[in-house]
Parts: C-alpha cells; structure tokens; sequence
C-alpha cells in the first residue's frame, strides 16, 4: 500500500460521517508582507553542468544530494537500491553502492551523507534508519511511532537533517483529522547516541484554520542553515519557521511572493474532495502554494520555490514559480520569475554549490541530468 492509499484508508474509517458535511471556517491566506521589485540579483548563466547518468538511473530523482569538495563536486542519487556518485564538473561517475542491506528503500526512503566515510538510509516502510560506515551498518534506529502520528520521509524537499547529535525527519502525520493543529507534530528529532526520540514542529496556524486537502498542500519541506536551526517551508503559509534541534519554535520570517494574493482552503467536503483526483488537482493546480526552502551557506542566504496558479489548463503542471532569495535577517533581496519557462525546469532537484544555485534542467535525452546555474549578486 503506497502513501497516499493508507492516507485515504485511514480518513474514510475514522471520517465517514464527519466528513460528508461542508467545511466550515474557509480559511484564506492572504499577503500582506512587504514586496521587492528586484528581479535580476538573481539569474541563470549560461553555465551548464551534464552528467550522463546511463541508461538505468531515473532522470528525475527523487532522492539525491550534492556534497561540495575542496577540488570538486559529488552528486549523489539513490535509485533502485543503489546509491550512485558522480564527479558533478567531470562528468564521471566515481562510485555505485548497493545497499539492499538496507532494506526495500521505495519513493518515500533515502538518504543523507554524513561525513567523509558515513552516511544514512532510511527505510520507509519498516520505518527504520541505518548509520553506515565503509558500507557497513553501524547503527540501527527503529522510528516506528508509538502513538505518535507522524510518518518520516526522505525525499529531496523533505530531506535527513543532521544537527549536531541529532537526525531531524519529517513527514505527513497519518491520521483522521480533518485539519491539522499546532497540537499535531509533524516532525522527529533522534539522539545518535542514546536513540531517544523527541517529537515536535507543527504546520503553519493556517492549516488549523481551513482544510488544505490532499497530500500536495501537506507537504512539507525542510532544510538546516548556518545556525544548525531546522528552517520549514509550507504550501500554504507566507512565512517560514525556524525551530532548535528539540523541535521547538524560535520564529518566524516572512518570505512571501509579490505575485501571491491569496490562498484559499477548500470547502468541499473532505470525503468527496479526497475521492475526486481531479478536484484534487485542480484546487492545487490554479492557485499559488509555496515549495522548496533552501540555505546558501556560503552566501548566508534563504531561497524558496513559490509556485503560481496554472495557465494551461491541458497541462496544469509543473506550475509556473519563482525563486525569493531572502538574507537570514529576514530581509527578502530578490523575487526571480520563472513564469513560462516553468516546463524546462524541475525544482524537485535544486542544489546549492560553490558557483550558486543549480537548478535540473529537462530533458529529451533521458540518460543525461542537466543543471543550469543561477547565481545571486549581493
């Protein structure tokens, strides 16, 4: 049973009568915060990066990283049960690391490089994180939830953390609810050393407030900044949030779009909206949300996806975006548009570098990824 089907099971149990009426206290998100006019601090070079990845490993991953050396840089990518590494500005692949051991690593599972000679898998299904070293298990920690609804992901918007001794992970809570409070965790932070399990972070106080259905407008994306703080990005909030390595909040920033107004829950019943894909598709398709956050940490900068509503109604997605790059003082530098290039480009796969900020380029030839290079002038 995949995700998203044992989202759906457990709602019709818990929510057969509930939800049959209409939602009530339609929440709208409206922006208020303050705009930039810049848009060029930020734009694409014509520098490219091409790695043939052959004829086996997915063009669009799901799952991968890229690690910065002194000399090069290593992109990572795991597919099939394998963990592939490439020399990014040699176009070479260095390495291939089978890692069946680890279990049935399926879309939701993946990975984080820890240091030079270890790294993490997670296992979804059996909700089982291992420490490897030298491509042996070191360590084994078992993240099944004891009564506790969240469902740690590891995918590249949601990825591992590390934090000094601790493993942050995130995931959408599978439960019953209709909507999700500030009572409801969504997150995990895991000592390495003593195997304790803490849990903590909430969605964004709008989601109390109106039902944002469906697995999209849940998503939740994450990174780690300079400070070691855990920074979250949601769909539907204006605002980002940063929290400690205990999963307690420290603030929030506003990091908004100029080109969204507003964003509205839905007042379809929750029932009929979670059986309709196409009213599901298209309550996400036509209006804004928000994506990806990610650090620079050479540049000490913030960058977020904001996503805008479809034009095409043929083709609804990928959606139209732009990158806000915001210092992390709060104070939004530049808003750079993508609207009508938004099919070229898959922000599912964006990466920060020595150069900038790589974005994955789509293309024919599906044994190559290309990145184009955007760089940010402050």
């Amino acid at each position: 049973m995949n995700k998203i089907v044992v989202i759906m099971f457990t709602i019709f149990l818990t929510m057969a009568v509930a939800s049959c009426s209409k939602q009530e206290g339609n929440h709208v998100v409206m922006n208020m915060g303050p705009f930039t006019s810049d848009s060029v601090k930020l734009c694409k070079y014509d520098t490219i990066f091409d790695i043939h990845i052959g004829e086996r490993v997915d063009p669009r991953p799901l799952r991968s990283q890229l690690i910065d050396l002194k000399d090069n840089s290593i992109y990572y990518i795991l597919d099939e049960q394998k963990l592939y590494s490439y020399d990014l500005k040699g176009d070479s692949l260095i390495s291939t690391v089978d890692l069946k051991k680890c279990g049935t690593l399926n879309n939701y599972s993946g990975f984080i490089i820890h240091n030079d000679d270890s790294l993490f898998v997670y296992d979804y299904k059996k909700k089982e994180l291992f420490l490897l070293n030298d491509n042996h298990i070191l360590k084994t920690f078992n993240l099944q939830n004891k009564g506790v609804e969240v469902s740690p992901e590891a995918l590249s918007e949601t990825p591992i953390v590390v934090s000094g001794e601790n493993v942050i992970m995130s995931g959408i809570p599978i439960s019953g609810k209709n909507r999700l409070t500030v009572n409801d965790p969504i997150s995990l932070s895991l000592n390495m050393k003593d195997g304790s399990v803490k849990y903590g972070a909430h969605m964004s106080d709008d989601y109390s407030k109106g039902y944002f259905g469906g697995v999209y407008y849940n998503t939740i994306y994450q990174c780690k900044d300079s400070q070691n703080r855990i920074v979250y990005s949601f769909p539907a909030s204006n605002y980002i949030y940063r929290y400690n390595n205990n999963l307690e909040l420290l603030d929030s920033l506003y990091m908004g779009s100029r080109y969204t107004r507003k964003i509205e829950s839905t007042e379809v019943p929750t029932l009929k909206f979670l059986k309709n894909e196409e009213e599901r598709l298209n309550y996400y398709a036509y209006q804004d949300s928000y994506a990806n956050v990610i650090f620079d940490p050479l540049r000490d900068v913030y960058y977020r996806i904001a996503q805008h509503p479809s034009m095409d109604k043929d083709k609804p997605f990928p959606k139209p975006f732009s990158i806000i790059a915001m210092d992390k003082n709060g104070k939004i530098i530049s808003e750079t548009s993508v609207l009508g290039k938004n099919e070229k480009y898959n922000t599912g796969n964006m990466h920060v570098c020595k150069e900038g900020l790589l974005i994955q380029e789509k293309q024919d030839d599906e044994n190559i990824i290309r990145f184009h290079l955007f760089k940010l002038d402050i």
